[in-house]
């Protein structure tokens, strides 16, 4: 397979997945979730094709993310990861002069778990809810009234205000922030002072509710008027939702502030430890994927999944067994082209799996044969490669690939390509 992976992160501390997995994706993960539980709500109510692709996007996201938080709560793996950082300390002439840069780097990473739900639920975000994005757009219009902006910077931030606020209308916003503020409830420390004075005593709903009950900005003369304020009574103005604004912005501020921080040392250790693997174990394993171009070998081989055996190919049989078993509906539907195919075309070859070391990025990538034949494309990897990110598994890893003659199939005797298949010689 030639292709360009994107990115992978093998050479990561046990110390360090264990933050990744007790916080970073912990927190994402359920940021996903409640985001894709609200978009279905929507959809239900009204169906867009822009609503259709979030979901896909967000159900696509969670996969990926779940997939590597369960392979960080397996226990061989996690030990697998143990075992070769242990391997490599044992043999580390820095470790033996009492330089042990996984400590080192473990003791960056303590201060930051405090901080790791604000800077994953607090951040501007669409998804977020516009009652968020308000908060931080006044919380800037604050700080420029005060430093003194000129005018139209100060009009382009107006607008922007009152463009925002227009979504405070949308019934889906008091789903928004409780969901927020039940987020921060769970993975915020219990004594942030910023979440204790917004809830002040108020269930999640309670507090949101005021919020959007009570601020000028879902009204348009108030928030023309609250934007005619000078700098001085605009500051002192205790509108609730600019109130959570200059709690909420600081507390995301100083998280970023603390990552950023602490990245020189923590990149500059990572290098370090880098080093150490490179003395132990030279080219035998491969760098982690940056996007550059590189070659995986490997073979076509089935593996074990569901207390089965998966066939090393599919067929266009169980293309058409997904349509008929789920009544044709979506998105298991098919067009009226696909409807009536040709014996044919039911058997011939859709998909393959082969032992590829692949990640995000390599869609598209060609897979070569052995006599320099153009066999396929890659286009996914099996739920059980989900891991992959950190750690590669060759009894269950697979690349899943569009099968050669899968597309000449479909070619052939769906869409009438001859002129296109008589030039491909098939």
């Amino acid at each position: 397979m030639v292709g360009n992976p994107g990115s992978t992160e093998r050479y990561r501390t046990v110390a360090q997945l264990e933050y990744d997995r007790d916080y970073r994706y912990n927190i994402q993960l359920a940021w996903m979730k409640n985001r894709e539980t609200i978009l279905k709500e929507e959809y239900n109510r009204n169906p867009s094709h822009d609503l259709q692709e979030q979901l896909f996007s967000m159900a696509n996201g969670i996969k990926a993310i779940n997939g590597i938080v369960e392979g960080m709560h397996d226990p061989i793996l996690m030990g697998r990861k143990q075992g070769m950082e242990n391997k490599v300390k044992a043999q580390s002439k820095a470790v033996a002069s009492g330089q042990d840069y996984w400590k080192q780097l473990a003791d960056e990473y303590a201060p930051l778990y405090a901080h790791a739900s604000e800077i994953t639920l607090l951040g501007p975000s669409p998804l977020g809810g516009s009652a968020l994005l308000l908060m931080h757009y006044s919380n800037a219009y604050e700080r420029a009234l005060e430093g003194g902006a000129g005018e139209e910077d100060l009009k382009a931030l107006r607008e922007q205000l009152k463009a925002t606020a227009a979504g405070l209308k949308d019934p889906q916003e008091l789903r928004m922030l409780t969901t927020l503020l039940e987020e921060l409830k769970m993975y915020a420390s219990p004594d942030d002072a910023y979440l204790t004075t917004i809830l002040d005593g108020r269930t999640p709903l309670e507090a949101a509710r005021r919020i959007l009950d009570k601020t000028d900005f879902a009204d348009t003369a108030k928030l023309n008027k609250l934007l005619e304020l000078k700098a001085d009574k605009y500051k002192k103005d205790r509108d609730p939702l600019l109130v959570a604004g200059r709690l909420i912005v600081p507390a995301f501020e100083n998280a970023v502030k603390m990552f950023r921080a602490s990245t020189p040392k923590r990149k500059a250790l990572e290098g370090k430890i880098g080093q150490e693997i490179y003395q132990v174990f030279g080219l035998n394993i491969p760098p982690d994927a940056t996007f550059t171009l590189r070659i995986s070998d490997g073979i076509v081989k089935p593996y074990e999944y569901n207390g089965t055996m998966s066939p090393v190919q599919t067929t266009y049989f169980g293309f058409y067994d997904r349509y008929y078993s789920f009544g044709g509906k979506f998105p298991w539907s098919l067009p009226e082209r696909w409807q009536n195919p040709p014996m044919e075309l039911l058997k011939a070859p859709f998909n393959f799996v082969s032992t590829n070391d692949i990640i995000g990025g390599n869609s598209g990538s060609p897979m070569i044969n052995i006599k320099g034949e153009a066999v396929g494309l890659v286009f996914d990897g099996n739920i059980e490669s989900l891991p992959g990110n950190f750690i590669y598994d060759t009894q269950y890893n697979r690349a899943v690939s569009v099968h050669a003659g899968g597309i000449a199939a479909a070619l052939k005797y769906m869409f009438k390509a001859d002129r296109l298949i008589k030039e491909l010689g098939l």
